[in-house]
C-alpha cells in the first residue's frame, strides 16, 4: 500500500454514529440508563462482522473472519481486533447483549442493529469516482448503511408512528423523520501514534515526532478533522434541541492510553508496535499483515495496545470506553 492510498483510507473513512433508542425497562434487572437499543453505523472500527458476509473468503477484508483475529472472544467474529469494540463495551455498560450485524442470518435484533462495514466511506462511490479516487468494491457508504437501517425499520414496525416510538425521536438530519433519539458521534483516534502510519510515514527528523513518538503532523490532521465534526455537532444541537447529541472523544481516549500506559497494565515498550504483525520497528508490514498466512499475534494482547497496526486491541478498546463512558453517561441519564 502507497502512502497515498493511506491517506485515502484516512479521508474517506465513516465517521462512527452510535444511536440509542430509550426505553424504561420493567421486570428485568435494573439498567443504568433508560436505554434499551442500539443502532451502529461506521467502518472498521466498529464493524461486528458484516464485511465478511460481504466478501469472497480468501479476498482482502476476509482476514478477521479468520484468526488470529477474535482469538479473546475464541473465534473470529468478523471484528477487526483480538476482541470486544468500544461498541461493545457500551452494550455491556448498558446491560445490554453485544450488537449482532445486519448481514448475519437468524440472529437476534432485540436490542440493537449494527450496520456498520470496515472499509465504508461516507459519500456515494460516485462522488470519488468523479475525483478519480478509487474505494474498495465493498465499499457500502453511509447513505447505504442508513438505508439498510430503514429496510430494518419497515420490517419491524407497521407504520412511522410506530417506528417513531419504537425510537422516540431524532438526531441527524437525515435520520430525525425515522425517530432517533441519542446519538454519540465519534471523531477520529491520532493516527500518527497507529503502527501502519509510523512505518509509511517514517521520518528522519526527530522534530517530526512527539514525546511519545508519534508522527505530530498526522495527529494534527486527526484533530483537525475532529475540530470540525464538533462544530458541525454543535450547529445540529442548535437546530435540533429535542436531541441529545453527543461527541465520543476517540482521540483522547486513545492519549489516555498511551499516557497511562504502564499504569494501565500495557508494555510500555510495545505501545506503538502492533500485537499482530510481523517487521520494523512498529511490528508492521503491509505485504505480511495480520491475517496473512505465517503472521503469527503477539502471546499476550492485553499488553498492546495496538492489535494489527490499525486497529486496537480488545484491552484498550475497553479502556478507550471507560475514558469515554465517565463523559457520556452522564448526559444520556445514566449512572456511572
Amino acid at each position: 500500500m502507497s502512502p497515498k492510498i493511506i491517506l485515502h483510507s484516512l479521508l474517506l473513512t465513516v465517521t462512527s454514529f452510535v444511536f440509542f433508542s430509550t426505553a424504561f425497562v420493567s421486570g428485568e434487572t435494573a439498567r443504568p440508563c433508560p436505554i434499551d437499543t442500539i443502532y451502529q453505523f461506521g467502518d472498521s472500527t466498529c464493524d461486528a462482522g458484516n464485511l465478511i458476509r460481504l466478501v469472497d473468503p480468501n479476498s482482502t477484508g476476509s482476514e478477521a473472519g479468520r484468526l488470529p483475529y477474535g482469538e479473546t472472544l475464541g473465534k473470529p467474529t468478523g471484528r477487526f481486533s483480538d476482541g470486544r469494540l468500544i461498541v461493545d463495551y457500551f452494550a455491556m455498560a448498558l446491560g445490554l447483549p453485544l450488537l449482532n450485524p445486519y448481514l448475519g442470518k437468524n440472529l437476534s435484533f432485540e436490542h440493537g442493529v449494527n450496520f456498520a462495514v470496515a472499509g465504508s466511506t461516507v459519500l456515494n462511490s460516485s462522488f470519488y469516482a468523479a475525483r478519480n479516487i478509487t474505494v474498495p468494491a465493498f465499499d457500502v457508504p453511509l447513505r447505504l448503511q442508513f438505508n439498510w437501517f430503514r429496510n430494518y425499520l419497515n420490517s419491524t414496525c407497521d407504520s412511522q408512528t410506530e417506528c417513531g416510538e419504537k425510537l422516540k425521536r431524532s438526531l441527524v438530519i437525515e435520520l430525525i423523520k425515522l425517530g432517533v433519539s441519542k446519538v454519540v458521534v465519534f471523531g477520529d483516534y491520532p493516527i500518527g501514534c497507529a503502527p501502519i502510519y509510523l512505518t509509511y510515514f517514517k521520518r528522519n527528523d526527530s522534530n517530526a515526532y512527539d514525546d511519545k513518538g508519534c508522527l505530530k503532523a498526522y495527529n494534527a490532521f486527526a484533530q483537525f478533522r475532529n475540530t470540525y465534526v464538533q462544530a458541525a455537532l454543535a450547529k445540529l444541537r442548535q437546530e435540533i434541541p429535542q436531541a441529545t447529541i453527543l461527541y465520543g472523544d476517540y482521540f483522547n481516549g486513545y492519549k489516555y492510553v498511551l499516557d497511562q500506559a504502564s499504569y494501565l497494565g500495557f508494555d510500555p515498550q510495545s505501545a506503538l508496535k502492533a500485537c499482530c504483525g510481523t517487521g520494523g520497528s512498529y511490528n508492521y508490514n503491509f505485504t505480511r499483515s495480520c491475517g496473512s498466512m505465517g503472521v503469527t499475534a503477539c502471546s499476550d494482547p492485553n499488553k498492546f495496545i495496538s492489535w494489527d497496526g490499525l486497529h486496537l486491541t480488545q484491552e484498550a478498546h475497553r479502556h478507550v470506553t471507560e475514558y469515554n463512558i465517565k463523559k457520556i453517561f452522564p448526559e444520556l441519564s445514566c449512572a456511572t
